[in-house]
């Protein structure tokens, strides 16, 4: 079932989490770790696009590298209010997610004032949410043995 799920609130994919395509997004920001930003939705600089989970599987499927069409979507990034709109709500029906699921997902690791976390970290909260299980390589240590 897609859509709000029998009038609940809650919208899932119709065969539930798209787990292939969480996998592309997860594979693509630990090839890319200067490209993602959990606390920004995303931003173009002269070096490249800049996103969070959210923001990435919006790129990814979209194709706007350049983030043009990106103001068309209607936003709403307000943490206190339950409420997933916007790029959070275009990357929750792409990804097959739950209000609930992309709200642990997208605003995992989003305050400012903090560290930003680490893609293990990212991996692990996909983990507690999605069930998806996403391994990050190991770190290399540039230590020659």
């Amino acid at each position: 079932m897609s859509g709000d799920e029998a009038g609940t609130g809650q919208h899932a994919g119709p065969g539930g989490i798209n787990e292939a395509l969480l996998r592309e997004v997860l594979a693509y920001i630990e090839l890319h770790p200067e490209s993602w930003d959990q606390r920004i939705w995303g931003r173009v600089h002269a070096c490249g696009t800049v996103a969070c989970l959210a923001g990435w599987t919006y790129v990814l499927t979209s194709n706007d590298w350049g983030l043009q069409r990106w103001g068309q979507l209607n936003w709403d990034r307000s943490p206190s209010v339950f409420e997933v709109s916007g790029v959070a709500a275009y990357a929750r029906d792409k990804l097959g997610l739950t209000d609930a699921q992309a709200w642990g997902l997208f605003h995992f690791g989003t305050d400012v004032r903090a560290s930003p976390p680490t893609f293990a970290e990212l991996c692990e909260v996909v983990e507690q949410v999605t069930g998806v299980r996403f391994k990050p390589a190991p770190e290399v240590s540039g230590v020659d043995g």
